[in-house]
């Protein structure tokens, strides 16, 4: 088991740690998650965090928390993060995935969407099915909108036999009027999948960070070496073939998006790059199992430094 960390310095007014795509299921270890609060923990006091993001997915799917045992353990270890520092995160398309179909207006996902809003200093940014309005977030130093994709977004994984380009572009201009920048703010978009986020012009004031793509599954060593590729081996599908929907797709785009000065967008590397119930679980093994960035008050050089490392005990003293 080790670890992956990427440190991002840029000017900002408050610090960040943003992680995704837990996809917590009964096989998750608890061994697991303590490394994941430990590293946390750690990384708060070293870089004086003030606020978590979380990209989505943070479930396999909501069959995962019918066991009440499992359920218990994953809200007990969310309300211990919180304890920390406030936790600010949005739905991925795993988060309202039941028995196989994408369920986003069912009774199961908002009542999860509520448990998780229970939780003190846990701010969920999820679409008011009332108002059709995303949520955003503004404590007077931060203003973050989070966009949860719709289920058309994600056209190929599931039941959808839509293209998700142009719902995806609609989403962004739709709701990205609610991030106007408001001085003395730092400005944040959350998106769970990075696909098209490219697709629609972003203020530079404004940092956009996404998960989903799970780094392309690129392995480490071909990571660094292939730094200034976008595209990965395989990612979550976004195309239709002429005869079926395809799940994966073979090099995507804006799979590993690492941030510049002038073009503040990152794809947030998984803590989990293969479903722990699935046949593929086993790979995991050869892959960090945390990843997680830390944006930092800085205008010093490196701006951008990635490092792994090994969860001893002298780390953590």
């Amino acid at each position: 088991m080790y670890g992956h960390q990427s440190i991002i310095r840029t000017p900002r007014r408050r610090n960040i740690l943003a992680f995704s795509d837990l996809q917590y299921s009964r096989k998750v270890s608890p061994r697991k998650l303590d490394f994941l609060l430990q590293e946390f923990q750690h990384a708060a006091k070293t870089y004086n965090i003030d606020y978590f993001f979380f990209l989505g997915d943070l479930i396999n799917s909501l069959d995962e928390i019918k066991n009440h045992t499992k359920r218990a353990i994953l809200i007990q270890w969310l309300r211990r993060l919180t304890q920390i520092a406030p936790l600010i995160m949005i739905s991925g398309n795993h988060d309202y995935s039941y028995h196989g179909q994408y369920v986003q207006t069912s009774t199961i996902y908002r009542g999860w969407c509520d448990t998780l809003r229970s939780i003190p200093n846990l701010h969920l940014l999820e679409i008011d099915p009332e108002t059709n309005s995303q949520y955003i977030f503004d404590d007077g130093n931060i203003r973050v909108l989070g966009l949860t994709l719709p289920e058309e977004c994600y056209p190929t994984n599931m039941n959808s036999n839509r293209n998700g380009t142009d719902a995806y572009i609609q989403q962004l201009q739709q709701f990205l009027p609610g991030l106007q920048t408001v001085q003395e703010r730092d400005h944040y978009l959350l998106v769970h999948s990075p696909r098209h986020l490219d697709a629609v012009p972003l203020d530079t004031n404004i940092f956009a960070l996404a998960g989903h793509s799970h780094n392309g599954l690129i392995p480490p060593i071909l990571d660094e070496l292939l730094r200034s590729s976008t595209r990965g081996l395989i990612a979550p599908g976004h195309k239709i073939s002429r005869t079926r929907s395809i799940k994966y797709e073979l090099f995507a785009p804006n799979s590993r998006l690492r941030p510049t000065i002038k073009r503040p967008i990152a794809t947030i590397k998984p803590c989990t790059y293969f479903s722990v119930t699935s046949h593929l679980g086993f790979f995991n093994h050869f892959y960090p199992s945390i990843n997680y960035s830390v944006i930092i008050d800085s205008d010093s050089a490196p701006f951008l430094q990635e490092s792994y490392f090994l969860p001893l005990k002298s780390r953590y003293k």
